[in-house]
């Protein structure tokens, strides 16, 4: 579940998230209402200081995570009450405005940059990736019985205004961020290509409906995945290549 603020620009930051989130390997839904819908993830993209939520919708996400849902927070030039409660980590400030930087993941590096850049401090929360100066850029942090994880830049912004950052161009791979904060969603079918998106549905019978899609502009060889317990009957397409601009769909039973 995307959360979007009650003002700024909504429609490019969904349209980061949807994008990113196709390309991690899940469906994402959109909610900028008072009450939020129950979700295993929420999403609070490239959050700026004139962008806002409402405290009851804030801590009715809390409430969520608290039970076992997953918060990510991305930052532009955006401020929490209660940081180091709720993320685990100290802010010291902000040092620097708008400067290159490299961020070093564990599955690779790319460029960024922000309009504010944070100094963070880990308290509780572990650390996930640093900055070329050692800075803390991205932490995870156990809330409850859930997991909060905060991205010290504006990724979502960043994707969409980059030159080609919607593409799953492996020399700027946002979206593999969105597969590790949805790391531990069910996901009954996936697929190890951010080109093909894959979406899913329960029939009245309890059977599940996936539906593979090939986004590329040519054929890709594929290998469906299906969660252990499941067996898949393919209803149309192939097993092993998606045309460009099209897909396979598969019914899943127990």
């Amino acid at each position: 579940m995307c959360v979007l603020p009650a003002n700024g620009n909504k429609l490019k930051n969904a349209e980061a998230v949807y994008a990113l989130a196709m390309e991690a390997g899940f469906r994402v839904k959109f909610n900028n209402q008072r009450v939020t819908d129950e979700a295993p993830l929420y999403i609070l993209p490239s959050i700026d200081g004139d962008q806002y939520l409402k405290n009851d919708q804030v801590f009715e996400i809390l409430d969520r995570v608290e039970q076992g849902a997953t918060l990510y927070v991305s930052f532009g030039a955006a401020h929490f009450s209660e940081f180091t409660r709720i993320f685990g980590l100290k802010s010291n400030g902000v040092y620097k405005y708008g400067d290159a930087h490299t961020a070093n993941f564990s599955f690779g590096s790319f460029p960024y940059s922000n309009d504010k850049d944070y100094l963070w401090e880990a308290v509780d929360a572990e650390v996930l990736a640093r900055d070329e100066t050692g800075n803390v850029i991205f932490a995870k942090h156990k809330y409850g019985k859930g997991t909060i994880y905060a991205l010290g830049f504006a990724l979502e912004t960043l994707a969409i205004n980059g030159k080609n950052g919607l593409s799953p161009d492996e020399s700027a791979p946002y979206y593999k961020v969105y597969e590790l904060i949805a790391g531990k969603l069910d996901h009954p079918a996936s697929v190890n290509d951010p080109y093909i998106g894959v979406t899913t549905g329960t029939l009245p019978n309890g059977s599940i409906i996936a539906a593979y899609m090939n986004y590329a502009g040519c054929d890709r060889p594929y290998t469906p995945l299906f969660k252990e317990g499941y067996k898949a009957e393919l209803l149309f397409g192939d097993e092993k290549v998606l045309p460009k601009c099209s897909g396979a769909i598969y019914r899943l039973t127990k």
